[in-house]
């Protein structure tokens, strides 16, 4: 079945407003340490680093 005619399907529950706030996640692994950071799309400039 072509994509234009596939019906759309979404994870959002009925009754619940979608959001569009994107999480943006990264990774660093490297040989001596590793390391998280995260932000989110609402406010891209505040980076959480995660230290622990």
């Amino acid at each position: 079945m072509p994509a234009k005619d596939r019906p759309q399907r979404s994870a959002t529950a009925k009754g619940i407003k979608k959001n569009k706030t994107t999480l943006v996640v990264g990774l660093d692994f490297g040989t001596t340490f590793s390391g998280v950071a995260y932000a989110l799309s609402t406010n891209p400039e505040k980076i959480s680093i995660v230290s622990r």
